[in-house]
């Protein structure tokens, strides 16, 4: 979920104080133009798709990482629950690798190991249920599976201007996403290393146990009907 949080022109003239917010959402939405590709292209290094591999992208917004995810030859399944954006999403895509759905995270729309990959990518700090939301992600990950997570890192310089928005400055860190996947039951949570990115975004991954026995969380997943 990419919300850029455009100022409506219809709403006539500006104050001193709307004018200078409005300059600051135009340094966010630029900034988010330069700055989504690099940590697309940090998340597919990180999740090393196969082709026939089965990848979802929850929060997928417009679609532009799934596109880019679907060139590995990957099954892309994305999902977001703006309807808006699902609506682009699919009229930008006719790849037949590609399917977009209308969900949240807290009730993927898939059945139980689905997906040998889950990405997010700036979606998980908006979830209503990020234990819901995660346990779904449990759900839906094969034995070994990977689920790779970009989130924001603490305000600073650069990263000020794109934890603008107050969702974002909500944002938890790092400790608090390990806690989450781990409390999903997904093992060996750490903080991906990316090199030069890390000062972009935070990149967290966990793995799915080696059987489905194994993974045991406290939340009840969703229905998948």
């Amino acid at each position: 979920m990419h919300d850029l949080h455009d100022h409506d022109p219809s709403r006539g003239g500006m104050t001193s104080s709307q004018g200078g917010m409005s300059s600051r959402r135009g340094v966010h939405r630029l900034l988010h133009g330069l700055w989504f590709p690099v940590v697309h292209r940090a998340l597919a290094k990180q999740l090393m798709l196969h082709p026939g591999e089965t990848v979802v992208d929850v929060g997928c917004g417009t679609g532009e990482l799934a596109r880019r995810l679907a060139a590995s030859g990957a099954q892309v399944i994305g999902v977001d629950p703006d309807e808006r954006s699902i609506a682009i999403a699919r009229a930008g895509s006719s790849a037949s690798r590609i399917a977009f759905h209308l969900a949240s995270a807290e009730s993927l729309p898939l059945p139980d190991g689905t997906a040998d990959a889950v990405v997010s990518s700036v979606s998980a700090h908006h979830w209503t249920d990020r234990e819901r939301g995660f346990a779904e992600i449990a759900r839906v990950l094969r034995p070994r599976g990977r689920v790779v997570l970009a989130e924001m890192t603490p305000p600073g310089g650069l990263r000020r201007a794109l934890r603008g928005h107050r969702a974002h400055r909500e944002a938890p860190g790092a400790g608090e996403w390990l806690k989450l996947l781990e409390g999903a039951g997904l093992t060996n949570a750490r903080v991906a290393g990316v090199g030069w990115r890390r000062a972009l975004a935070l990149f967290v991954r966990a793995e799915a146990p080696t059987t489905s026995r194994e993974l045991g969380t406290g939340v009840a997943p969703a229905s998948s009907s």
